[in-house]
């Protein structure tokens, strides 16, 4: 028995011939035996939207749902191994997900030391869930660059009023003072 996993999600194998959901042999990336049943890890699909399936390339249906103002959870890895998920505001540009966030917080760190995060976009509102997850590199952006790119991400979740607030705005400012960019390398929807 064979069974195929997308990060830790099991598939079913289709039959031969069907390309809705067709694992790409070629694609797999690792194999292990666990009690006489074949574990294959795989990355790459042929989908379709909304499959739950993982994809190289973002539907662009999917792009414009991105443009919308949802809490995301950011994946980085922890040095023993473990994930550590924070909810965080960001911004979907030219291909690329911006999270605003503390040079001195863990995610950042982790960054550092493992350059690679998730980020999951999610809507629960009942009778319209949908969602999409992003794997790939991530990189630290700081200076002006960020303080620029942070100042997008906060005017997507806050008005003008309290960016202009001299209690508000500023203390955001000074507590992003660093930018996570993550180029995603593949895709769940």
């Amino acid at each position: 028995m064979t069974l195929y996993f997308a990060y830790g999600e099991p598939l079913r194998k289709n039959s031969p011939g069907d390309t809705q959901n067709h694992l790409d042999e070629r694609a797999t990336r690792g194999m292990a035996r666990r009690g006489g049943i074949e574990v294959r890890f795989a990355w790459a699909y042929i989908v379709g939207p909304g499959s739950g399936m993982l994809t190289k390339a973002l539907d662009p249906a999917l792009q414009e749902y991105l443009q919308g103002r949802y809490i995301a959870t950011c994946g980085t890895e922890n040095a023993d191994g473990s994930i550590h998920l924070t909810a965080v505001w960001y911004l979907f540009n030219d291909g690329h997900f911006f999270v605003a966030t503390s040079s001195k917080s863990r995610k950042v760190h982790n960054a550092v030391a493992r350059p690679k995060a998730s980020l999951m976009v999610d809507a629960r509102k009942p009778g319209a869930e949908r969602g999409v997850t992003a794997t790939g590199s991530v990189e630290v952006i700081s200076g002006e660059q960020s303080a620029e790119i942070n100042l997008r991400i906060h005017s997507r979740y806050m008005s003008l009023a309290a960016i202009s607030d001299p209690q508000i705005g500023p203390v955001f400012a000074s507590f992003d003072d660093v930018t996570l960019r993550l180029t995603p390398d593949s895709w769940i929807s």
